[in-house]
């Protein structure tokens, strides 16, 4: 079971005086690029997602070195869910992408799903994927969205996680959570 900070998601706007929250990112518009309104700040740990840290184990199997991480990022996995179908033509690229500055200027993409038609964005469409261990990491982390045509529909919520695709999907009836 994953339970997630809403204010730290991609596209979650906090109500103000004068607008009311919103908690998924929009890519209606024309084509273009589109910036989650949301970023991390991933420096207390964007070492660990390096390509080694101090904190990896060596796992041996069959004579084969797997290293795995039990620090901070480990199995942590970048999750975009579709909320509303998008509506138009051409393509959707998804991305996250990193970079040195909040401003998020010259950005590393770290994960690239592809440009992939409209049609396949159905609503409840999720895209999920692992961070990769890299040596690219920056500080600041956010979503992009890559759109080659007009939308007159189509928004999404998109988080990093634990265990979001686990198969225990929670609880047992009756039990409690404070």
């Amino acid at each position: 079971m994953t339970l997630r900070d809403v204010q730290a998601d991609f596209g979650f706007q906090p109500r103000t005086a004068t607008t009311v929250e919103i908690a998924s990112a929009s890519i209606i518009g024309p084509a273009g690029t589109y910036i989650s309104p949301n970023s991390y700040d991933a420096g207390p740990f964007g070492a660990y997602l390096t390509e080694f840290s101090p904190l990896d184990h060596i796992l041996s199997v069959g004579g084969q070195n797997l290293y795995t991480e039990s620090g901070a990022g480990f199995g942590m996995k970048l999750v975009v869910d579709w909320v509303t179908a998008p509506a138009g033509s051409g393509t959707i690229q998804t991305q996250l992408i990193t970079s040195a500055s909040s401003g998020l200027f010259t950005p590393t993409t770290i994960i690239d799903f592809g440009a992939l038609p409209v049609a396949a964005f159905p609503a409840g469409y999720r895209q999920i994927a692992s961070l990769p261990r890299s040596n690219n990491w920056a500080r600041y982390l956010t979503l992009q969205i890559v759109t080659t045509a007009t939308m007159s529909a189509g928004s999404y919520v998109a988080w990093l996680g634990l265990d979001v695709d686990s198969e225990v999907l929670g609880y047992a009836d009756g039990f409690s959570i404070k």
